[in-house]
């Protein structure tokens, strides 16, 4: 019973909520048709509001045809096929514009009554087959409406059963295929429409943006018709080239002469102007469409600007040039300061100075390091006046500085300032030091470390026969209080020259070895004071240290470059006995190897030498006569210390000369005191030689003993096997060349024979 009475509780409430909802829903409509008919009332009241006319009209206009039909549907068209025309029942309107408006309005249209309505209905119908522009005849009933693309039949102002506005009416078959191809053409609104009849028909203005009619003249295209003007541009871009002359020419646009310029055309443009950077006056090509100097200006004027900024980068103000190449490039790395573009007052340019000054090994903490920048010619005429012509020797000692030029070249200032950078620790007084390292380093010379046997040390910048070089070597050894240091490196200009990819005959004329002079830079010493050195590695003296020893150091350096040993012989031995009595004969003499050459030194010599003897024709023994001998002695002895030069040519040094001679020499004797004080093999020093004339007829030496002092040296020779006069003797030292220098001292010779 509960169940009962609770379902039928329910029951009422869902049908009173049904009954409000319908109510509410009525309400609604009611509102709403009383809302659409007052906005219909406002809107059809409204002053001048063509469209709410035209469309009553075209209500009526339909109304009239469906009357129309209706009492076609009737009439006996089998008579006489005629309709009369009564107001009310069959009416013709066409399209004419309001005066004073935009709009056009539908308007009656008087026609003759009576028309026969089968001839009507057939030029209505063969009118709409038409279906080409080549169809419409001059003075016919048929015309061509491009709003819907049809043909249809009417008079000058338009179609007669359809609407159509009179610029798009025409009955003229050129005017018919103008407006079709221009409506055509318009309808595609970039070059990925040209497609299809479009692609054939239709060409692009890239000056102006629009799609036109278009015809081919001779290989280009150009607009149909006179209207369509494509300025500053010959001719149009059929569908083929289109694509690709919007990549190639990003520039020409409609807002070629104005702006704005898209990120291609500056991206072209900066190419063309020959700056490379990515972000042209440190903007992005994006921010670089919106600065103000490019608004409003054509692409060509902004060309312009870009290889502006190009060309100002080789302007001769070197700001000028920095900062443009900076907006060009990116930075200004394609700036030489020293060039000579950039001289200032007949010097280099400051920069170039300052630059010059650090790479010669000088600080920017030196004080003149500023100077440079605010009175160059102050600058160079302090630097100058180190210049090597101003040093000379005094009895007080080496003076360095004089007067100093204020004008100057790159390479005459570069030669100063490694003047002064070598000054400041290799200078002999304590001033020139103090001073030179001021003026390099801003600061006092720091103490050298003592100098001692396996250190690295360096040496220079140097003046020698190549150019201003600085070198590094290990310290082979002391003598005398000064150093011998074998060379491994030279610096110059930047550019390092090592020992060990040099040949034996490069090692000896660039670098030589230590305690010998290189022959080619000789002004290169072959000992030196240790304040001329500079330690930048100094070797541990103990042998359980970690470091490197100094004894291992000049061991491996003896090791990796050993001096090359020419190869050494003997002396030459006695003549051979002839190998005949007479009639022409052979003797020898021979010598043996001492040393074999070895790392690079020269090959040994021949061994063997021959001579002709006993040259006479053979006689027979009754005919030879007794003769008398009568022995014979001359002797001689040297005074005073005789000494060659080491030079690249062969030097004598005569000490003891007989003239006037007449005998028939037999056996020479010669000694004294020599010394050979060069280096490579060791070379014959002391001559003895016999002459007749200009004719040499004996020829003996003895080989100078490797030392700086003298030795004794002596020697025997049987000579003269032919039997042949001289009228001369000749003592004499003898240097073959380079590398070696030959003393000699209490030399004595006796030569015996026979009158």
């Amino acid at each position: 019973m509960k169940l009962l009475i609770l379902g039928l509780i329910l029951i009422g409430i869902v049908l009173i909520q049904i009954y409000y909802i319908k109510k509410n829903k009525e309400g609604f409509n009611k509102s709403l048709d009383n809302m659409l008919e007052a906005g219909e009332y406002k809107w059809n009241n409204r002053e001048e509001f063509s469209y709410s006319r035209q469309a009553n009209k075209r209500r009526n206009w339909k109304k009239q045809r469906k009357d129309y039909w209706v009492n076609r549907a009737k009439a006996d068209t089998t008579q006489a096929n005629t309709i009369e025309v009564n107001p009310g029942t069959t009416s013709w309107l066409e399209m004419k514009k309001i005066e004073g408006f935009q709009s056009i309005e539908l308007v009656n249209k008087d026609i003759d009554t009576g028309m026969q309505m089968g001839a009507l209905e057939n030029s209505i119908k063969n009118c709409r087959q038409i279906e080409s522009c080549d169809d419409l005849q001059e003075g016919g009933a048929c015309g061509y409406c491009a709003l819907d693309e049809e043909f249809r039949k009417g008079d000058d102002n338009g179609p007669f059963a359809h609407v159509c506005e009179p610029k798009y009416w025409t009955k003229d078959a050129e005017t018919c295929k103008k407006i079709k191809r221009k409506k055509e053409c318009s309808e595609a609104k970039d070059c990925g429409d040209l497609t299809g009849d479009k692609a054939e028909k239709c060409g692009f203005c890239p000056t102006t943006g629009k799609i036109v009619p278009m015809e081919k003249v001779g290989e280009t295209y150009h607009a149909m018709y006179d209207d369509d003007v494509c300025p500053n541009y010959d001719g149009l871009l059929p569908a083929d080239q289109c694509a690709s002359f919007a990549k190639e020419n990003p520039c020409i646009t409609p807002y070629h002469a104005t702006g704005p310029h898209n990120t291609a055309c500056l991206k072209r443009l900066w190419k063309n102007s020959k700056c490379t950077t990515d972000k042209p006056y440190s903007k992005t090509f994006i921010e670089l469409t919106k600065i103000p100097d490019y608004i409003g200006k054509s692409f060509n004027a902004i060309g312009s600007m870009m290889s502006d900024t190009f060309i100002k980068t080789k302007s001769t103000d070197i700001i000028e040039a920095k900062s443009n190449s900076i907006n060009c490039f990116g930075d200004s790395n394609n700036i030489d300061v020293c060039d000579e573009k950039y001289y200032k007052d007949g010097n280099p340019h400051s920069e170039c100075l300052q630059k010059k000054f650090l790479e010669a090994g000088c600080s920017r903490g030196s004080s003149e390091y500023g100077i440079i920048g605010n009175d160059v010619k102050a600058h160079v005429r302090k630097m100058n006046s180190y210049n090597i012509g101003n040093e000379r020797y005094t009895s007080d000692g080496v003076i360095y500085k004089g007067n100093g030029s204020d004008i100057t070249t790159i390479d005459d200032y570069v030669t100063d300032i490694q003047r002064i950078y070598g000054l400041a620790s290799s200078a002999e007084n304590e001033e020139t030091r103090m001073e030179t390292s001021n003026l390099c380093f801003g600061k006092k010379p720091p103490p050298s470390p003592p100098v001692k046997n396996g250190d690295t040390v360096t040496l220079g910048p140097l003046p020698v026969e190549e150019g201003i070089l600085k070198f590094e070597g290990i310290v082979m050894g002391k003598k005398n209080g000064k150093f011998r240091v074998l060379w491994t490196k030279s610096t110059r200009n930047g550019i390092e020259r090592k020992r060990e990819d040099m040949s034996q005959d490069d090692q000896k004329r660039f670098f030589g070895w230590d305690g010998i002079k290189p022959t080619y830079n000789s002004k290169l010493d072959a000992f030196f004071l240790p304040g001329r050195l500079r330690v930048i590695s100094s070797c541990s003296t103990n042998k359980s240290a970690c470091k490197v020893t100094c004894y291992s150091k000049r061991v491996e350096a003896l090791n990796k470059y050993p001096r090359p040993r020419d190869c050494i012989v003997s002396s030459w031995g006695p003549l051979s006995a002839c190998s005949k009595q007479c009639d022409g004969g052979k003797q020898y003499r021979t010598r043996s190897v001492l040393y074999e050459a070895r790392a690079g030194g020269k090959p040994c010599p021949s061994l063997k030498i021959e001579y002709d003897c006993n040259v006479e024709a053979c006689i027979r023994d009754d005919f030879k006569l007794d003769r008398g001998v009568v022995n014979a002695e001359v002797s001689g002895k040297s005074s005073g210390t005789y000494q060659t030069s080491n030079s690249r040519k062969p030097y004598y040094g005569y000490m003891i000369e007989k003239k006037n001679l007449n005998m028939i020499p037999k056996k020479v004797k010669l000694e004294g005191y020599v010394g050979d004080q060069g280096w490579g093999n060791s070379t014959k020093g002391l001559y003895i030689r016999g002459y007749k004339g200009k004719d040499t007829i004996f020829s003996e030496s003895l080989v100078a003993p490797r030392t700086y002092g003298y030795k004794k040296v002596s020697g025997e020779w049987n000579v003269n096997p032919d039997n042949r006069r001289i009228d001369k003797i000749l003592v004499f030292a003898y240097s073959r060349g380079w590398g070696h220098a030959i003393r000699a001292k209490n030399v004595s010779f006796t030569v015996t024979g026979v009158q």
